[in-house]
């Protein structure tokens, strides 16, 4: 026993040394080493040494030859949008210098270099440019860096062995109307040198002025405006992880996620679209207002290059660093709106299309029907302990399948004619599922037999059938049945913890599941089509795959951008003759998807006049994927969660059980089905009529009209006004109409 114990131990010191350098260092070795000297003049945009380089419909482009950044004229508005600020007569003295075309965090040794554009390139006169293009076209400007920590290595003719030098080449191409921007980055000397962090563009449009109406746009959830003119006394810079957390690195310091690597501006009549095209999986997007650290309102993206992680142990520091560093290059995307599109719509709008054409998104659009969608999770087992503590746990059974063809039969008598139906918890384990290798439907639960039935059922009645699986994640196997599992940075099993929405009536608060490695997952897409070919059901709805993405330290290893291109080609083929159905909206993995449950309809701050949630989303999504929200019988306030869904235009989705829990104070069971049928179906009655015509229609605007008052619109000039308050509201006081406290009405 002890020399397996041994053979373990070393078998797991050893899993990841190909893919992570393990450096011990003493911890005042440990630094961070920043430019000498900061030329204040050459973090700010020199308007009289604009020169004017190419046009592109109504977008021109110009190079500021002191500081090396480019500007962007809108011609229809006569607004310019400068990489670096300008600063204005009043607060000047917020800024903190700190703007830059490129920004590199360096990591060799103990020591991180903080260098940038300005004071590591500009000023030692190693910037330069050149006018690119297409035959006798200008199609734009290459701006390159050579950055170096120190004017005395910047001067060398040649660089030798132990010298930080970094080639840096920004290209900007003008294109119908957009501004493309491409970054790569070249090692020039020490191989141990590495890239950690990329900044780039931060602070393009960045101001210290704002008027009424003037906001910047997050992806914080749904997505949310904050309102550059209406002061925050108590905000502090945000930061979002595009994608969410990686569980196989140390680098998600963000405390909140993004679905999509998206963001815009207002100023005036002008607004900006940026989409980043290349770097979006390894991607952090930031916003600070003037109030804040910067001295400025602005918005923008960096870039994770390389994963670094430092632990303390006693009196050392062990940095792990990995040996794989991102080589692909940094796009992006810039699209500038005008006049009556200078709204968050109309960013929507430009998003939706650049999407679109990255293939990003599907030209497809939903089909016409003569109903909406009624989106029904039931979940079929749970796990949980057996004596209430300990080891030992049995599965609770909790939605057979015969019992959830008892519940579709109930709603169809009630006049719910379309439901797709999402089961979870239907294969071994339960909501805490095995290895999809091995899982097969519960005997408990009806078998596999059970689940045809239910299928048989289904699709006489024309509603479609959607099997949960979890593709990338599973709790642990036997200790000597293990399954292979993805590796974080430092050495460890890489894990996610799942929430179990059902744990204050049974099981634990959450499971933890093991991730799969990414080199394993076309093999598993594969096991699972063959598992199921046979079966006949709608398609899948994959539970981790849209929400969870991770870089992977184990075999030949994988960084997160790479990893987000695996999923997604597997995602595609999973696909493959069935419908896909999505938890979560990751916007890597879903080109394919038909239904998106559980899309934000809030963002994750509080709201108020300076920071306001929007449906940002959903104004590029509707009429491209059916979608719903948090099922509504989980919301704090079942109510307002109704008028949301109206609001964004969202599919009616409840999560049930079959089984009845204990009733809380007002005698509901938050998951039993027939104590919220009633008010479904009456729910869903309306929400039918207001919205099954528009499904496959998109979503044009979105405004608040007053204080707990908002409107939807949709091609065709369909509105839908919805009331939050408690009191009758007159919209058009001469002649016009009334919209009933708590309650929506559609127009036209």
């Amino acid at each position: 026993m002890m020399a397996l114990v041994l053979i373990l131990c070393f078998a797991g010191c050893g899993k990841n040394a190909q893919t992570t350098e393990v450096l011990k260092l003493a911890a005042n070795s440990v630094k961070d080493v920043y430019p000498a000297t900061v030329q204040s003049e050459l973090h700010t945009t020199n308007t009289k040494e604009l020169a004017y380089i190419t046009k592109s419909g109504l977008v021109e482009i110009y190079i500021d030859k002191q500081t090396f950044s480019v500007a962007v004229k809108e011609t229809l508005m006569g607004k310019l949008w400068y990489s670096l600020p300008v600063l204005s007569a009043e607060g000047d003295k917020n800024y903190d210098n700190s703007a830059a075309v490129v920004t590199l965090a360096v990591v060799r040794g103990g020591e991180t270099f903080h260098l940038n554009s300005q004071d590591n390139s500009v000023a030692y006169g190693k910037a330069s440019y050149k006018i690119n293009s297409d035959g006798n076209i200008i199609t734009g400007i290459t701006v390159n860096y050579i950055i170096t920590p120190d004017e005395s290595t910047a001067k060398k003719a040649n660089f030798s062995t132990g010298d930080i030098a970094f080639s840096v080449s920004v290209t900007y191409t003008m294109d119908s109307g957009s501004l493309y921007v491409t970054c790569s980055a070249k090692n020039l000397s020490d191989t141990d040198a590495k890239i950690e962090n990329l900044g780039l563009l931060e602070f393009f449009g960045a101001s210290n002025q704002a008027k009424a109406g003037d906001f910047m746009l997050v992806p914080d959830g749904c997505g949310a405006l904050i309102n550059t003119a209406v002061e925050q006394k108590d905000f502090k810079p945000l930061t979002f992880d595009v994608y969410g957390s990686d569980a196989g690195s140390a680098n998600s310091t963000a405390d909140k996620s993004a679905l999509l690597g998206a963001y815009g501006l207002k100023q005036g009549d002008s607004g900006l679209a940026v989409l980043i095209e290349q770097g979006d999986a390894i991607a952090k997007i930031s916003a600070d207002r003037y109030t804040g650290k910067s001295g400025f309102n602005k918005v923008g993206a960096n870039f994770d290059i390389t994963s670094v992680s430092d632990k303390t142990k006693g009196k050392n520091i062990f940095r792990y660093i990995s040996a794989q560093s991102y080589s692909g290059d940094i796009k992006l995307c810039y699209r500038f709106v005008s006049g009556s599109n200078a709204t968050y719509s109309g960013i929507a709008a430009d998003c939706r299309e650049q999407l679109i054409r990255d293939r990003v998104l599907s030209t497809k659009t939903v089909e016409a029907a003569d109903y909406l969608p009624f989106n029904l999770t039931v979940v079929g087992a749970v796990r949980k302990k057996l004596f209430g503590a300990g080891p030992f746990t049995t599965m609770a059974k909790l939605t057979t399948f015969e019992q959830a063809q008892d519940m579709l039969t109930r709603m169809k008598s009630k006049g719910i004619n379309s439901i797709y139906l999402r089961y979870k918890g239907a294969l071994s384990g339960g909501l805490d599922q095995s290895d999809i290798s091995e899982a097969g439907f519960m005997g408990s639960l009806g078998g596999k037999s059970g689940f045809a039935a239910l299928s048989d059922y289904m699709a006489t009645q024309k509603m479609e059938l959607y099997l949960d699986i979890n593709l990338l994640s599973s709790r642990e196997k036997a200790m000597f049945n293990e399954s292979p599992k993805a590796v974080t940075i430092n050495g460890n099993d890489a894990a996610v913890s799942s929430t179990n929405e059902l744990s204050a009536y049974i099981g634990d608060k959450s499971f933890e599941q093991y991730l799969r490695p990414v080199d394993k997952t076309e093999n598993v897409v594969l096991d699972t089509l063959t598992k199921f070919r046979y079966a006949d059901f709608t398609g899948f709805c994959y539970d981790d795959a849209g929400r969870i993405l991770y870089s992977d330290y184990s075999g030949s290893g994988s960084n997160r951008q790479d990893a987000a291109l695996t999923m997604a080609q597997q995602l595609q083929s999973l696909s493959t003759g069935r419908k896909i159905m999505a938890d979560g909206c990751n916007f890597y993995a879903i080109k394919n998807v038909d239904v998106l449950v559980d899309m934000p309809l809030n963002s994750t701050a509080a709201t108020d006049p300076a920071y306001q949630e929007v449906p940002f989303i959903q104004l590029i999504m509707h009429g491209i994927v059916d979608y719903s929200g948090t099922p509504i019988n989980e919301a704090k306030s079942p109510e307002d969660m109704m008028l949301r869904y109206i609001e964004y235009g969202a599919c009616p989705s409840y999560e049930w059980c079959y089984t009845e829990f204990n009733s809380g104070a007002d005698n509901t069971d938050n998951f039993y089905y027939d104590d919220w049928l009633k008010s479904a179906v009456d729910y869903y009655t309306r929400a039918n009529e207001a919205l099954f015509d528009l499904r496959d229609s998109q979503m044009v605007s979105h405004t608040q009209i007053a204080d707990g008052i908002f409107c939807t619109g949709y091609e065709g000039n369909s509105l839908i006004y919805v009331n939050y308050t408690n009191k009758d509201y007159k919209v058009n006081e001469a002649g016009g109409f009334t919209v009933k406290a708590k309650d929506f009405l559609r127009i036209n």
